[in-house]
């Protein structure tokens, strides 16, 4: 009787595995035969579990997890459900994982029921107050019945970041492998927490400080860190007694990091940021470095660009481009619509490093984690007056070619009647190089063009002025009229 229930337990688990792979490593199943070996397993994560009470750091504190189950099913396979599924996800996480989780489930139920389901698609800053506020990590998981199967919803609010998850989603279309495949999504949802170091040797790196690190059990991935991974930086600033202050979390804007390596059992991270020194700067107060990893299956990232000093005004035709790591040529994704959006798929590697340009102009460097968020809004210059700018002052220089192309013209023919003593054709043509524009007719067109070509941003401003000064320097380069003047006085020496 032992051996067919070990038999059956292992067939459940091969056909969960074959349902639901996913890119971060689960942790196996195990046996439940209390054997010698596991009780001695066993008894080792209780003693460990009892000193993860006291506080000995960052490396012994487990997850707190505090998780709302809600089945959506017919009546009696509901009941059977709601029963099932909570014993076996306690279970299978007691066993697999150990004393790093300390998860508490509750099953939903009226009202509340309902609202998981929303809550998992739609939420906003904070979770709603009716939901429990107990526990590190506020886990939702939604199971709902269908004709062709089951559909798994799960997203974890973070509490120690103040911050949300994106919605995790699989499909079941058997029952016996639903528990396997609940705790399977349970596993993709929980994001890991870790604190950071900067590598003194190396500015673009940092080393990972796993939260509940020493409760992991021997050939565990509990940890769930694998090169590739993507985790998004952020500071947490509190009190001297440890609570944390108002608008206390803040995320390294434009910065995330990438999992790379173990370096002598350590955890070692590439930065990718669009400033250049995204952890250099001083911090008053007591301040965490952490990062939160970005669990969130491959999916289209909106980008939408908008003018920094007006947010409603779309910026549209905007040209994207996309650098993969290793790569030196540029790819280009695309350019926004009139809603100045544009779709940003996933690639081979989960971060992907934009590059924003406007008319051949640089505007930014970027990265992104496609998936990780529905909708990145990315401030950016209005270069429009730029362009306009360029594009009058283009048609300035291109007259002042034309004039000063006929005025060499005639004065090299004034030159020749001078030459040939025919002094009367060589003064009208002079008179008719003096009847050319100037540089006050010049200077008027550009002075005009700088007055209604301006912008309210201060760096494109700039790029406007610097423009004007170079159209100003060749006009006073190439209307300088003492040729004329010159040549006049050649004519009238010539005269006498």
């Amino acid at each position: 009787m032992r051996n067919c229930k070990l038999q059956n337990a292992n067939c459940k688990t091969r056909i969960a595995e074959r349902v639901a792979p996913w890119r971060y490593p689960m942790p196996r199943p195990r046996s439940a035969i209390l054997n010698l070996p596991f009780a001695i397993c066993i008894l080792q994560s209780f003693v460990v579990s009892g000193a993860a009470g006291d506080d000995r750091g960052w490396d012994y504190e487990p997850y707190r997890i505090h998780a709302v189950l809600s089945v959506d099913a017919p009546s009696g396979q509901s009941q059977q459900l709601a029963v099932e599924l909570p014993k076996y996800l306690q279970r299978r996480v007691h066993v697999a994982i150990g004393p790093l989780w300390s998860l508490d489930i509750e099953l939903a139920t009226g009202s509340m029921r309902h609202r998981i389901f929303s809550a998992v698609a739609q939420t906003g800053d904070e979770p709603p107050v009716e939901f429990p506020a107990a526990g590190d990590k506020l886990l939702l998981l939604a199971v709902r019945w269908s004709p062709d199967g089951f559909e798994l919803t799960a997203r974890e609010f973070d509490r120690y970041v103040q911050r949300w998850g994106m919605p995790i989603r699989m499909s079941c279309r058997q029952q016996q492998a639903l528990p396997e495949q609940l705790f399977a999504i349970t596993w993709q949802a929980v994001a890991p927490l870790v604190q950071l170091e900067l590598d003194p040797d190396d500015e673009q790196r940092v080393r990972l400080m796993p939260r509940g690190a020493a409760l992991m059990r021997a050939g565990s991935d509990a940890l769930s860190l694998t090169p590739g991974d993507a985790l998004l930086p952020v500071f947490r600033r509190t009190t001297r007694g440890g609570e944390l202050i108002e608008s206390g979390i803040q995320a390294v804007p434009w910065t995330y990091l990438e999992v790379a390596e173990r370096e002598d059992e350590a955890i070692v991270a590439r930065i990718h940021s669009a400033n250049r020194r995204p952890f250099g700067v001083r911090r008053q107060g007591y301040v965490e470095q952490l990062a939160i990893g970005l669990r969130a299956q491959p999916a289209e990232t909106v980008l939408r660009l908008h003018s920094r000093t007006a947010p409603d005004k779309p910026l549209v035709g905007y040209q994207v481009f996309s650098q993969n790591p290793g790569d030196e040529a540029l790819t280009r994704l695309g350019s926004t619509d009139r809603d100045g959006t544009l779709a940003i798929p996933p690639a081979r590697s989960r971060i992907r490093t934009l590059y924003l340009k406007n008319g051949g102009q640089l505007l930014a460097r970027l990265p992104i984690v496609p998936g990780a968020e529905p909708q990145i809004d990315v401030p950016l210059p209005d270069d429009d007056p730029r362009l306009a700018a360029e594009a009058r002052l283009a048609a300035l220089r291109e007259e002042l070619i034309d004039v000063v192309a006929r005025r060499n013209i005639l004065m090299a023919r004034a030159r020749q009647k001078i030459s040939e003593k025919d002094f009367g054709a060589a003064q009208k043509l002079l008179a008719g190089a003096d009847q050319l524009p100037g540089r006050s007719q010049f200077n008027l067109t550009l002075s005009t063009a700088a007055r209604t070509q301006r912008s309210d941003d201060p760096q494109i401003q700039r790029r406007i002025d610097q423009l004007v000064e170079a159209t100003q320097t060749v006009m006073n380069q190439y209307l300088d009229v003492r040729a004329i003047n010159k040549l006049h006085d050649e004519l009238r020496a010539a005269r006498k």
